[in-house]
């Protein structure tokens, strides 16, 4: 999601049975994304490009 306020939203209302029905079928947002990653010592890399679902699945496997 874009924004952790909009993550923790979308979390609350599917987690609540009652609430269930107020969440969205379609998410908001766009395909972009970003990845950063930091070592222990401090380092950090970081990546960006969009279609954030392909970029999950690569970076997952």
């Amino acid at each position: 999601m874009d924004s952790r306020l909009a993550t923790l939203g979308l979390a609350t209302l599917t987690r609540a049975p009652a609430l269930r029905s107020l969440a969205p079928t379609r998410m908001w947002g766009s395909e972009r994304w970003v990845v950063q990653v930091r070592a222990a010592d401090g380092r950090a890399l970081w990546a960006t490009g969009s279609g954030q679902s392909k970029a999950t699945a690569a970076i997952t496997a």
